[in-house]
């Protein structure tokens, strides 16, 4: 207790005890330690590291659950290629081919084999979301390296992490972002090594540039700039022999993946330079190509104007702004300082593409220019890294206190303009995929596909890769056609004997004359013939467009007539042999429990991952509470089927047994269910469970019977079963 005065009449003090206030206790919040732990522990890296996670995953499922994740062309055949290299008639890396360089399809074999991976396209992504992760951090890496100003390696991370083209293209199964990716890479590191002058990283710039060289061709480029600038580097810095020392090993490693790739070409295609040409024998870019196609071609105005609109529509006007004042500025400080000279190697990507469309190498088209729909508008995306790296060079102007406004400022104008070109559908990459030439062929082959589907009865089917794999495509991830039902140019001496005698080989052949003889090999083989036309019928016609090359034709659908004489069962014979009858999806009517509620039974097939049918549930007993022997959920087909596989998604926890049984009864009794048959079961499973019948069984209703019952999470007393969705496969009768 203290003591204070108190002022009395007469002007005399008293003192009183005064009672000092208690502050009271406040209750902690829980948020409280973790958001310490999060300002110890979370550097602004990781923090770059766990945005770009969120963003990529995000955008991901957005674009898939709207189809658009193979929406190019392109994007289809890349998952094809890793696809056949596992899953073909003849697997090997020999199915990588020579027309795209084959890192990204060598990153897709790790999950390209799991059909529902494949499906879903994750397969084809994943490599392309794990490098816009790696290219965000590298991005703000560098950024701060260059500036030591954290803002900055905001800023341009920003610019990248954010920009709509680059968030689309990093959810497909294209090769533009794992290129970019490498990119970023390579430069950080020769950015650092200006600094350290030290050997290991002069071995990390050369692993970045040599996987790149594997990418794009972009990069081979790449790493030939690299070389002088580390040279003269070392030159400057120690004289001869550590530029010849560095000079050495840094093109030992990142020509490495070029000496492989030029090596592989030799021996698979006896030719070293036939990727060069788009595996063109001829070796010539765009052969008789019209000049309309190629409006920049020796028109060295034409193709500035050209790639500098798609740059400039590809990062947005504001943020070109705001990179070349940062330009500007960064020259105007810097000049030629050597640890300056790898952060112009960024702007490498403007004259290799300018040089590109004026030699006419390759072609773009961009709609303002009269040139056409959309067309490799991607081509800058490679621009994007120094526009990062000089809009947050920018961030290093001004006052202090102006240098902490502006880069909150950038960030904000970042965001709105990505938000509204991402939420106005103006992304330009996306805008290709959709109306440009890029991926025109979708609908056609989409068409079809279906119809081939409802029509397909079993048997081999002959068909190219050369104009456009989209329709394989389209059957093998939403018809659920077996990998090796295709005899494909891809299968060497297989497509060569199919060519020479069809009756004998196939059942199906699809024939498409929208590139002619000289390019298209089942067209140039059979087009002329006419002793392969008394075993096949004419089934269907479609229309067929690829305004790319500017062609048109027609897709023609061929089905071997039924046997008719010794000979002919012969053929029908040696084409069944070459593979199992094939499947496609099944719809069931309608379904409902076998001694379990129905009430809900329709959740389980209607391809809705968020409902379920489940059973009751049970206590103390995985086996039904000891209450009965099984229970189960009837699919109603509405007609007979052979049933091939089916694919159940269970809950997470395993723990269940579940036999799959076929009749032609609906089971309503203990006896209906004895006298179905049996095709396939499986113990002690969960999660989704493919299940393939060995032999293929015959029946309108399909039961999946449990013979015990999962725990339940955090219950393990307490046993439910749910399905949340199920997949049949086979042919109706």
């Amino acid at each position: 207790m203290t003591t204070r005065p108190l002022p009395l009449e007469g002007g005399e003090t008293a003192s009183i005890g005064v009672e000092p206030i208690r502050r009271l206790a406040t209750t902690p919040r829980p948020t409280a330690g973790l958001f310490r732990w999060l300002r110890a522990h979370l550097t602004d890296e990781w923090s770059v590291v766990l945005l770009a996670v969120i963003l990529s995953i995000a955008f991901y499922r957005w674009y898939a659950a709207h189809g658009l994740t193979v929406a190019f062309n392109d994007a289809r055949s890349r998952e094809m290629i890793a696809r056949r290299v596992l899953m073909s008639r003849t697997p090997g890396l020999a199915q990588l081919g020579s027309t795209w360089l084959p890192l990204p399809g060598l990153l897709m074999l790790p999950l390209i084999w799991n059909d529902t991976l494949f499906r879903d396209g994750l397969a084809g992504s994943f490599p392309s979301m794990a490098a816009y992760v790696i290219a965000g951090l590298f991005m703000y890496r560098s950024a701060r390296l260059v500036t030591d100003s954290r803002p900055a390696g905001w800023v341009a991370a920003g610019v990248l992490l954010l920009n709509p083209n680059v968030l689309y293209m990093q959810g497909t199964p294209m090769s533009e972002v794992p290129s970019l990716g490498a990119f970023v890479v390579s430069v950080y590191y020769a950015l650092r090594l200006m600094r350290t002058y030290h050997a290991l990283d002069v071995v990390k710039c050369a692993s970045a540039v040599a996987a790149g060289t594997l990418i794009r061709y972009e990069n081979w480029v790449l790493g030939m700039a690299l070389v002088p600038v580390l040279a003269f580097a070392a030159w400057r810095r120690r004289g001869y022999e550590l530029a010849e020392a560095w000079a050495i090993l840094y093109s030992l490693l990142a020509f490495a993946g070029c000496a492989a790739w030029i090596l592989y070409n030799t021996v698979i295609f006896h030719d070293p330079l036939l990727s060069f040409f788009y595996g063109q024998r001829d070796h010539k870019y765009y052969a008789n190509t019209p000049g309309y196609l190629l409006p920049a071609r020796h028109h060295a105005v034409m193709a500035l104007k050209m790639y500098g609109l798609t740059v400039a529509d590809t990062a947005g006007w504001v943020i070109t702004a705001l990179a070349a004042l940062g330009f500007v500025l960064f020259l105007w400080r810097n000049h030629l300082r050597l640890t300056a000279q790898p952060a112009y190697v960024t702007l490498l990507p403007f004259g290799f593409y300018w040089l590109v469309l004026y030699m006419g190498v390759n072609t773009e088209s961009l709609p303002q220019l009269g040139t056409g729909p959309y067309y490799n508008v991607r081509f800058g995306l490679l621009m994007i890294p120094a526009l990062a790296l000089f809009s947050g060079y920018l961030m290093t102007a001004g006052q202090v206190v102006a240098r902490r406004v502006l880069p909150v400022a950038l960030l904000a104008v970042i965001l709105v303009v990505s938000a509204m070109n991402w939420m106005g559908g103006k992304s330009l990459v996306l805008r290709e995929a959709l109306h440009g030439y890029g991926g025109d062929t979708r609908q056609t082959d989409q068409v079809g596909a279906k119809w081939l589907s409802t029509h397909y009865h079993g048997g081999n089917i002959l068909y190219t890769y050369v104009n456009d794999s989209s329709l394989m495509f389209y059957l093998l991830t939403e018809y659920g056609f077996p990998d090796r039902a295709f005899i494909t140019d891809a299968n060497g001496a297989q497509f060569t004997r199919a060519l020479a005698d069809p009756q004998r080989w196939v059942t199906w052949i699809v024939l498409n004359n929208g590139l002619g003889s000289s390019q298209d090999p089942l067209w140039g083989a059979l087009h002329r013939q006419s002793a392969w036309r008394r075993y096949f019928v004419l089934r269907e016609t479609f229309p067929w467009h690829h305004s790319t090359a500017g062609y048109n034709g027609t897709v023609q659908l061929f089905e071997r007539r039924p046997a008719t004489g010794p000979a002919a069962r012969h053929a029908d014979a040696r084409a069944g042999q070459a593979r199992p009858r094939a499947s496609v999806v099944l719809r069931p009517l309608r379904a409902h429990g076998f001694d379990e509620a129905s009430t809900n039974a329709s959740l389980a097939i209607d391809n809705n991952l968020s409902t379920a049918w489940k059973t009751q549930w049970y206590l103390g007993d995985p086996v039904f509470g000891g209450l009965k022997r099984g229970s189960g959920l009837i699919l109603d087909m509405g007609r007979t089927v052979r049933l091939s596989s089916v694919q159940v998604t269970f809950g997470p926890v395993p723990g269940a047994d579940v036999q799959i049984k076929v009749g032609n009864s609906d089971p309503r009794s203990a006896a209906a269910v004895g006298a179905m048959t049996t095709v396939v079961r499986a113990d002690n499973i969960g999660g989704t469970h493919t299940f393939t019948s060995r032999r293929w069984a015959t029946g309108r209703y399909v039961l999946i019977w449990f013979t015990r019952l999962p725990p339940e999470a955090g219950d393990p007393g307490r046993y439910q079963a749910e399905i949340f969705n199920v997949i049949l496969r086979g042919l109706t009768e």
